[in-house]
């Protein structure tokens, strides 16, 4: 259901605003729009429109030592929805990330 919950906390922002939320998955860096990889997410793979190119996650505000590329981590931290122009990011405000050994599922569907 991690896509699920990720969408229900997008769609439902209010329900979530100011609780914690843990969530684990891959991290990894993301484009910004002005075309540049530096904005840390921890995600999952997904379907997406084109068969199985899909993603689900947070975008992370984190002021600590970013993990490899990658690694698998379990973030603790509260939602934020910022505005990027015409769209809205879901982002968490990190308040521990925890690199972990074991990994889970990469790829989910719902």
């Amino acid at each position: 259901m991690y896509l699920t919950q990720i969408h229900d906390i997008f769609l439902n922002f209010s329900d979530y605003e100011n609780k914690t939320i843990v969530v684990e998955g891959m991290y990894g860096l993301l484009f910004n729009p002005e075309g540049i990889q530096n904005v840390p997410a921890v995600y999952r793979r997904g379907p997406g429109c084109c068969g199985n190119d899909g993603w689900g996650g947070f975008l992370l505000h984190y002021d600590g030592t970013l993990p490899d590329e990658n690694a698998w981590i379990r973030v603790t931290g509260t939602p934020e929805i910022v505005e990027n122009g015409s769209f809205q990011d879901l982002y968490l405000n990190v308040s521990e990330l925890q690199v972990l050994e074991t990994r889970g599922e990469e790829f989910v569907t719902q």
